[in-house]
């Protein structure tokens, strides 16, 4: 019989080695997770709609007010709002959406096909928001596509649109960006995405990503791709534009969120020293620009 120190210390033994494991094997889903769990804290609830189609569509939900919807960019998710959720909460009833094939939202098929980033968001629209109410759709890169994509088609539900350093004027990134064959290709693609002075994850989160673009990328790209561009609808935008833009993204130029804001006669909100997505790199600065905006 074991004395309860050892057997504690055993238990103890077993967890950390669990732990590291956990962490070497999956690096990047510990840390998307503890993103996710940032939201819980923050005060939302998580909660899936199955659709009679087979889609599984991922949201968080919390706060009352007029409701603002945030979508996030290719191989990211929810949880990449977590340092917005909660100023915006005091004031707003904030949903916080998973793409399709990214989180926990999945598509019917294995493929993401053409117009479904914008018909989960119809129907997360259909189900969380108040008949009649009109939104503040918010997207970053790959999501400020699909939120402008959906104000176009359907205005009559969209208050005010609001793209971070969107892509759709057209999306011009390559795919091959994404799914790196070396740490070295994958680094490059970060130091477009964060900055050309961030600080670089160790290539053991490298590899991670590395796997994970293989696992997503190839699912949404083809209907990314066959999504037509808005640049020549913008002129017609109905809803308010805001655009706001990190000047130091290296993924996608100012000079299209000009242009964009130009053509949908919108605001153009630079924020210096900062990359592709603001809300987690300039978040104090990009949280009080988004609250004005509202």
């Amino acid at each position: 019989m074991w004395p309860l120190k050892w057997k504690i210390g055993a238990a103890l033994i077993t967890l950390v080695y669990w732990c590291v494991l956990a962490v070497l094997a999956k690096p990047a889903a510990i840390g998307w997770g503890l993103q996710r769990a940032a939201l819980s804290l923050s005060g939302t609830e998580h909660a899936i709609i199955e659709t009679a189609g087979g889609d599984r569509i991922s949201y968080f939900e919390g706060g009352e007010g007029p409701t603002v919807i945030l979508v996030h960019g290719l191989q990211d998710h929810a949880g990449g709002w977590m340092q917005t959720v909660g100023p915006l909460m005091e004031e707003h009833h904030v949903l916080v959406m998973d793409l399709p094939a990214h989180g926990e939202s999945e598509p019917s098929g294995y493929k993401v096909d053409p117009g479904d980033p914008q018909n989960f968001l119809g129907r997360l629209i259909k189900e969380r928001v108040p008949a009649g109410e009109k939104v503040t759709l918010v997207g970053n890169s790959l999501g400020g596509f699909v939120v402008v994509r959906y104000a176009l088609d359907h205005p009559e539900q969209v208050e005010r649109v609001v793209s971070v350093n969107g892509a759709g004027m057209p999306y011009v990134a390559d795919r091959q960006m994404f799914m790196p064959s070396s740490t070295g290709g994958m680094r490059a693609t970060l130091r477009k995405v964060m900055g050309p002075d961030a600080i670089m994850p160790p290539d053991i989160m490298l590899r991670d990503f590395m796997r994970e673009g293989r696992l997503r990328v190839p699912r949404i790209w083809d209907a990314i791709e066959q999504t037509p561009s808005f640049r020549d609808e913008l002129s017609g935008m109905q809803p308010e534009l805001e655009v706001i833009w990190g000047m130091d993204d290296g993924l996608l130029s100012p000079e299209l969120g000009r242009e964009m804001a130009a053509l949908g006669k919108g605001r153009f909100h630079p924020i210096e020293n900062c990359a592709h997505s603001p809300q987690l790199m300039c978040a104090s600065e990009f949280n009080a620009l988004l609250l004005s905006l509202l």
